[in-house]
């Protein structure tokens, strides 16, 4: 699949290569929807048309309704009143006019597609008119002309390309800091799998949180597989696994509202069978981001806050959980690791055997502890034998019985979040596993993914690997142990600083 940033630079490459095609490129992208892709109305400048090489009609498509909504989220996010029809102020109205010449049509197209009750694909297919008046509208802002002026001899100023791209950039990083059309993102990306006939795998492409979206519409537990990124360094995977029939486990990555550094991540593990363990999974996450959403910007700055306010309302949410979904007859709970990333400092909370671990200079170090029986049986026989605890000794916790029967929960009586600070610096890569990667993967496997994989691969490749390679280990008489490559739900979240 073509994504849509792109789409967006073969788009800009072409424009830069011959700009006498401004005026008429709408009509080449219309014709390219509508009667199939042509790959030399693109330049083959810098590699743009072999870029796109394979591209499809849908996909063009989805990239024009997915440049609109994010067209008007950063018209929204720049004049609020444009959204409820207000008066708008003569300075406001003539920088609107000169950065989004064409937002009138934007935003009524915008809002026909919230009220839209077909597919959205087929719905502008069938009204050809409405489709070349958005195709036109989306490109007159994104390639601004005024953007792109020409010198006499007809060649693009090189300052001028700049402001080009930082304009499109601008857009962009507008939009992502708008949530209100969350919504309408993820039914585009729905309308266009289904007109595509795409199942289970669902990516977000256009780094949007989507992640967000499916954890407070209840979807994510619904697929089998689930892969996220957001703002080029928060990235996401899930996966059923081979032995399961539900998805239990949920994952969440998403920035403040406010301030896109101010960054939360966090896996949760359910436990009680099915539908009980996906339900407190799915709602610890949601409650999670609705508190994360609505912190004040001050927790960004102090972390000492943060910390009782992050223990408070980790131990609400777990009294939530048990009235919702707990019974006489079913436990329903979940383990929970979650980090919030402050100026300064990460705050790091876990609840059970999920686990968080930071990477730095080429070394992977496990920063949570489990709260499980065999973990302390551990820790006990070797405080009694006055040695250390190695990595050999966590790596050989998964093949001990028992492995499974953690102290705490969210959802249970006896809930305790063990919270722990690190400095922003200690790390360069911060990854959260639930046990179905971590009972698979040696630190020693965790850590050679994290080293030679592209950032935006690592959870891909360290999830992929969980569900498709036994683990093999030894007990205390030497007797061969196999862990089975899927047997559980295996989710991954990775935070890439640098």
């Amino acid at each position: 699949m073509i994504k849509d940033q792109t789409i967006d630079y073969a788009i800009a490459e072409t424009l830069k290569k011959h700009p006498s095609y401004a005026g008429n490129f709408s009509t080449t992208i219309y014709h390219n929807i509508i009667s199939g892709i042509h790959l030399e109305n693109f330049t083959s400048n810098n590699n743009a048309r072999s870029s796109i090489r394979g591209l499809t009609q849908n996909e063009l498509l989805r990239y024009i309704l997915n440049q609109a909504v994010s067209t008007y989220s950063a018209i929204i996010e720049l004049y609020p009143s444009v959204v409820n029809h207000s008066r708008i102020g003569y300075h406001d109205l003539a920088s609107l006019n000169k950065h989004f010449t064409e937002w009138q049509i934007i935003r009524e197209e915008v809002e026909k597609m919230q009220n839209c009750q077909s597919n959205l694909f087929n719905e502008y297919i069938l009204n050809p008119k409405r489709l070349f008046s958005l195709i036109n509208a989306v490109l007159k802002i994104r390639y601004n002309p005024k953007f792109y002026p020409l010198t006499n001899n007809g060649e693009i100023l090189f300052d001028n390309i700049m402001y080009g791209n930082q304009f499109r950039k601008k857009i962009d990083n507008l939009s992502n800091r708008n949530y209100t059309l969350d919504e309408l993102y993820y039914r585009i990306r729905k309308d266009y799998q289904e007109v595509s006939n795409i199942e289970e795998v669902h990516v977000n492409y256009e780094a949007l949180n989507n992640c967000l979206q499916q954890v407070l519409d209840g979807s994510q537990i619904k697929y089998k597989h689930n892969e996220y990124a957001l703002d080029g360094n928060l990235f996401a995977t899930q996966d059923i696994g081979k032995k399961r029939r539900n998805q239990e486990d949920s994952t969440l990555i998403m920035t403040h509202p406010q301030n896109n550094s101010f960054k939360l991540l966090a896996v949760a593990d359910g436990m009680g069978g099915e539908e009980y363990g996906e339900k407190a999974s799915n709602y610890t996450l949601m409650a999670l981001s609705k508190w994360f959403q609505s912190l004040p910007l001050l927790y960004y700055e102090n972390h000492d806050i943060l910390y009782h306010q992050l223990k408070q309302i980790v131990r609400q949410i777990s009294a939530e959980v048990a009235n919702k979904f707990g019974s006489k007859n079913h436990i329903s709970g979940t383990t929970l690791v979650c980090a919030i990333v402050g100026r300064n400092v990460t705050t790091i909370v876990n609840v059970g055997d999920s686990r968080a671990y930071a990477y730095k200079n080429g070394e992977l170090n496990l920063i949570t502890k489990d709260q499980s029986l065999v973990w302390n049986e551990m820790e006990y026989r070797n405080q009694k034998n006055k040695r250390p605890i190695t990595y050999d000794d966590i790596n050989n916790l998964r093949f001990a019985p028992g492995n499974n029967q953690i102290l705490s929960a969210v959802g249970s009586q006896n809930v305790n979040p063990q919270i722990w600070l690190i400095g922003n610096d200690a790390y360069d890569k911060l990854f959260l596993f639930s046990d179905g990667v971590h009972d698979l993967l040696s630190t020693d496997d965790i850590n050679f993914i994290a080293e030679t994989t592209p950032p935006d691969r690592i959870t891909h490749e360290i999830v992929k690997k969980a569900i498709n390679n036994n683990a093999v280990g030894y007990d205390e008489y030497g007797n061969r142990i196999i862990i089975e490559a899927g047997k559980d739900n295996a989710s991954a979240a990775a935070y890439i600083r640098r």
